[in-house]
């Protein structure tokens, strides 16, 4: 991972979610714990970059696809700050209270109680301040527990990040009816689902709710946004029943294949195909690989 750009990969896990980014300043953010019985990304960061802190992990919610390799994030690349939905009813956030099993129940010993702290906004850690993390903007958003949803999904936290020309939006398992209040009730979030007026450069890259399943597809989202470019993370067999729609709503973007050494416009990228999905932006570029 070079420098001066922020890196952003999303890893094949299978059926789960695991991404990382590193900033231009060299700060680490982790975005969810997903796994597989093949691949660690904690283990593997721990052992290909030395990695042994994190400094953010962002958590879209606690389903067991999201957090499967969270013990060996707690005790490889303990994360120094937590960002998660504290609103969540203990209900819909754990399948079974008292907890007697993993990785719900080491996340909630470890993580849950622990990182209830609060992150003042002049702390070096902060989130909300971009020169904590070389020029990267970090805007995260979540429904309240006043909304009183059925599904864990609709309280995920959907994060936005923004360097350069890039905004990169990762909305965790959000649903139908988690979108549709988050744009009609939250002035910043729907400002940032509107395309740039002011930068016609601007590449809007979209990590699909709900791995692309139909639930998480919310056409007036998918109007509004229109990403140039949909990340996919499932595993290889899953039927996509949502495919078209984020198809015809995705643009297209130039992506380079390493090992094809070819570059071809796509709309939709899945990690039942790759093995991980690299987006660098400078402050004027972005790139594509897989």
């Amino acid at each position: 991972m070079t420098g001066n750009a922020l890196q952003i990969v999303t890893w094949n896990v299978t059926h789960g979610s695991a991404s990382y980014a590193k900033t231009p300043n060299g700060r680490s953010i982790l975005f969810d714990a997903g796994s597989s019985e093949e691949f660690s990304p904690a283990k593997w960061l721990n052992e290909q970059y030395g990695l042994t802190e994190t400094d953010l992990f962002i958590l879209s919610h606690t389903h067991a696809d999201h957090i499967s390799d969270v013990e060996n994030v707690g005790n490889l690349i303990k994360p120094k700050v937590l960002i998660g939905n504290k609103s969540v009813p203990k209900d819909l956030a754990y399948p079974e209270f008292p907890l007697t099993k993993n990785p719900h129940k080491y996340y909630y010993e470890v993580f849950d109680n622990p990182y209830n702290q609060t992150v003042t906004s002049d702390s070096p850690d902060s989130s909300s301040q971009a020169s904590n993390w070389g020029g990267v903007k970090i805007k995260t958003f979540s429904n309240s527990l006043s909304e009183k949803f059925t599904k864990l999904n609709d309280y995920s936290v959907v994060t936005f990040l923004l360097f350069g020309n890039l905004e990169y939006l990762l909305p965790g398992d959000l649903e139908e009816p988690g979108w549709k209040k988050l744009m009609e009730e939250d002035s910043n979030f729907l400002a940032l689902s509107t395309p740039s007026k002011s930068n016609t450069n601007e590449v809007r890259i979209l990590v699909a709710a709900h791995h692309r399943r139909e639930a998480g597809v919310y056409k007036p989202f998918l109007d509004l946004y229109r990403p140039h470019l949909t990340i996919v993370s499932d595993k290889y067999g899953s039927s996509y029943t949502a495919y078209p729609a984020y198809y015809q709503a995705s643009q297209g973007y130039a992506v380079y294949d390493w090992e094809k050494k070819t570059t071809t416009t796509r709309r939709v990228l899945t990690t039942k195909v790759n093995y991980m999905v690299l987006v660098s932006a400078s402050e004027s570029d972005v790139r594509v690989t897989v």
